[in-house]
């Protein structure tokens, strides 16, 4: 992932888990392994989303189509984008309980977890139960 987000300085990715369920994010900064120990980056355009009634191309009964819910910067911390090399994952948005990030994927793309974060003040995971198994991930790269 990181060779073909090279040089895009705004990712979007859309994750689509087994059960259907489509959810993503915004980040704002290139996916990097910076020096050091794992730190945050990123800034306040950065955003959480979760598509409801997309379901993989289902659409809700009574032909609804799509919703999509954005869960945008609260102000109340700066955990905005992290690449942890030494633990093999990606996340954004922090501050949740239990060491919760809004949205995390392994380095292999099969799992993920999502869970409330103040970051992004979503109350809930993107998925139900918070776990979920990745059947596909896209990224859209940016360049400003």
């Amino acid at each position: 992932m990181l060779r073909k987000c090279e040089g895009h300085s705004k990712t979007l990715m859309v994750v689509q888990a087994t059960t259907g369920e489509v959810f993503g994010c915004y980040a704002t900064e290139v996916w990097e392994n910076r020096v050091g120990e794992p730190k945050f980056y990123g800034n306040g355009e950065s955003f959480l989303y979760k598509v409801r009634g997309g379901g993989g191309g289902r659409r809700r009964e009574g032909g609804g189509g799509e919703e999509v819910t954005v869960h945008r910067w609260t102000g109340d911390n700066t955990l905005f984008q992290l690449l942890d090399h030494s633990l093999s994952r990606i996340a954004l948005g922090g501050g949740g309980e239990e060491g919760n990030f809004g949205l995390c994927i392994d380095d292999d793309f099969a799992r993920g977890t999502t869970g409330p974060c103040e970051t992004y003040g979503n109350r809930e995971g993107l998925c139900e139960g918070g776990v979920f198994e990745i059947i596909g991930v896209e990224v859209y790269g940016f360049v400003t």
